[in-house]
């Protein structure tokens, strides 16, 4: 195989992984904002 294409492979794979773990947190911080939301109406 030519060494660009995995190289190719590789960055995809990585961009890939790094968008998911940021919507992961994402997800995380959103469901824990909303439960603090749900504690105090005030805010």
């Amino acid at each position: 195989m030519e060494t660009r294409l995995i190289i190719a492979y590789g960055l995809i794979a990585l961009i890939a992984l790094a968008a998911a773990w940021m919507i992961h947190r994402w997800r995380l911080r959103a469901r824990a904002h909303r439960r603090a939301m749900r504690g105090h109406p005030l805010d």
